[in-house]
């Protein structure tokens, strides 16, 4: 149920795991990540009821999101 254990476990050889690239993150120094054959992808969303109605904290949390999303 934690990614960190996880990954510690499969960097003391204690097994193997599929997991995302971004909860691998900076851990592949400690482990070897291999790609899935074939590629494998997700679409993740954001659920909102309006947009007027976020705090300006959420609206700078998707803004930012957005941002992110287009540097791919």
């Amino acid at each position: 149920m934690d990614d960190h254990v996880v990954i510690s476990m499969v960097a003391n050889n204690l097994g193997i795991s599929m997991l995302p690239n971004l909860v691998i993150g900076n851990a592949r120094a400690q482990i070897q990540a291999l790609p899935l054959e074939p590629n494998f992808s997700r679409e993740l969303g954001i659920g909102i009821r309006s947009y007027a109605g976020l705090s300006p904290a959420a609206q700078q949390f998707i803004a930012a999101i957005q941002e992110h999303i287009n540097t791919f």
